[in-house]
């Protein structure tokens, strides 16, 4: 426990707290506004899948008076750590030690980058957490059907909050439902009645969320992903491991094979486990997470990756873990009826708790002595030319983020415009801020207001007078990079698009 919550520390020090990006900035701002009970879209700013709910966290440790910069990454970090935990502490409930000191082990056994992947604030989490909850809850109530139930409504919510937590729910489900078969066929109607009844929570989240994208098209700013399967996608993703399975490797053999051996032994062992010793829940978990691993494989836009950790590829795949270790404890626990333990001698038990515990104190220390080296390589590829994302110092960010905030009061102005999403997010998030990205503000409702509520006094970041026409309105030099644009009352994206600053998203015509 002390070199798992080392590890989950050690990445928010030295790493999480010194980066950011647009999403997380993003993040910093949508924290702010739920905990002013302001729910602007039901998943994450722009897009109709992921949500905001994992920047609550990281803003009540800002309220509670950390900066941002050290309050978002740590409370993603617990969310993270959370999910493992829960896990364990469901195992301990059912007596299965093994399975338990499995669930903090195999996060330390990971490689360094799977730790700051699996931390980095992205807008996955809340699902992610959700999925793992389900899970535990699912293995330490005992009644059939209620468990059932849980992951249908729990665990289905948390994969309409995250796709990839199929790989974690889908074979606990099928697992329960293999273990638990005679009890719910037992009285079909009433059990179909109950799992109908749960199938309501993801399927209203779902409805809702279509409902809503309905009656607010604009508050789809960015594009969906490419959801369509495809075997030529399946093929390649299986014959170069190591564009999604870069960020599993063991951490004392870093090969991007070895993910995919130990994904392969371990299913193997579950099922033949499962047959030989009439363990149906084993060999079901196992078929179960094989097949939806297939499926994530098989996601066209899979193909469409980059080498570093926001938009790596092995963000497809972030719930393995979780799935492995769900495959892993009926493997370890899976009795036919009820997911009871069998005993076992205290000999073999012992043995393979040592030797789990030893391959992960072998691979904590490892990891502390190659800490500050893979850190490097991954800001390496945050940093390379040109990103998608651009990675920046948080602390930076902030400081002008303060310091705008004063040429912005003591201008009186109305509105912040940038071209920088992210002095556009972090400053609203920090300061309370007006702002608006010029370029493309995921902040759907913000574009609207900006075509339809006149303003006078617009401060604008980036840009000079002599680059603003003066058809905007009148234009002064002030501070920190800005220049205050005083026009008549009107929208501010007409003001601006008269000035030769169309913003995109909120064009209105003059």
């Amino acid at each position: 426990m002390v070199c798992f919550a080392s590890d989950q520390l050690r990445a928010v020090f030295a790493y999480g707290r010194l980066a950011t990006d647009e999403d997380q900035t993003l993040l910093w701002y949508a924290g702010r506004e739920l905990v002013h009970l302001h729910l602007h879209e039901p998943n994450f700013y722009g897009q109709n899948y992921n949500t905001i709910f994992e920047a609550l966290p990281g803003e009540l440790l800002h309220l509670a008076g950390l900066s941002l910069s050290l309050a978002s990454p740590l409370g993603s970090a617990l969310m993270a750590a959370g999910c493992w935990v829960v896990l364990a502490v469901a195992a301990l409930r059912r007596g299965h030690r093994r399975a338990a000191v499995a669930a903090l082990a195999l996060p330390i056994c990971l490689s360094v980058p799977y730790l700051l992947l699996f931390d980095a604030p992205r807008g996955v989490l809340g699902g992610d957490l959700a999925g793992a909850v389900a899970v535990a809850i699912a293995l330490v109530i005992r009644r059939p059907r209620r468990r059932v139930a849980v992951l249908i409504a729990l665990g289905g919510l948390a994969i309409a909050w995250d796709n990839a937590v199929a790989l974690a729910v889908i074979p606990a489900l099928v697992a329960i439902t293999a273990s638990d078969f005679r009890d719910l066929v037992d009285r079909p109607r009433r059990t179909l009645a109950i799992a109908g009844a749960a199938l309501l929570v993801p399927v209203g989240w779902l409805a809702a969320d279509h409902l809503w994208y309905q009656t607010h098209p604009a508050d789809l700013t960015a594009p969906n992903v490419n959801t369509k399967l495809s075997v030529s996608a399946l093929i390649t993703n299986l014959t170069h491991p190591g564009r999604l399975f870069g960020f599993y490797e063991p951490q004392l053999w870093q090969q991007a094979a070895i993910p995919m051996v130990v994904i392969a032994v371990l299913l193997i062992l579950a099922i033949a486990t499962g047959i030989a010793r009439r363990r149906p829940a084993s060999a079901a978990a196992a078929v179960g997470f094989l097949a939806v691993l297939l499926v994530v494989l098989s996601v066209r836009d899979t193909l469409y990756v980059r080498p570093d950790l926001y938009l790596s590829g092995s963000r497809f795949l972030l719930a393995m873990p979780i799935g492995l270790w769900v495959v892993l404890y009926f493997t370890l626990s899976g009795a036919r009826r009820g997911v009871q333990v069998p005993r076992s001698s205290r000999l073999a038990g012992r043995l393979v708790v040592g030797a789990m515990v030893a391959l992960a104190l072998a691979s904590w220390t490892s990891a502390q002595a190659r800490f500050p080296a893979e850190v490097r390589a991954v800001s390496a590829a945050d940093s390379a030319v040109h990103p998608v994302l651009l990675v920046l110092d948080p602390d930076r960010l902030l400081a002008q983020c303060s310091a705008l905030s004063q040429t912005y009061a003591h201008d009186h102005a109305q509105l912040l415009v940038t071209y920088l999403r992210d002095v556009a997010y972090g400053c609203a998030a920090d300061q309370g801020l007006n702002t608006l990205d010029a370029n493309y503000d995921r902040r759907g409702w913000l574009l609207q207001a900006a075509a339809q509520r006149p303003v006078t006094r617009i401060l604008v970041h980036g840009w000079t007078c002599r680059a603003i026409a003066s058809q905007a309105g009148r234009c002064r030099a002030t501070g920190n990079g800005t220049v205050l644009l005083v026009t008549p009352l009107r929208p501010p994206s007409l003001s601006l698009r008269l000035g030769g600053i169309p913003i995109r998203g909120a064009g209105v015509r003059p």
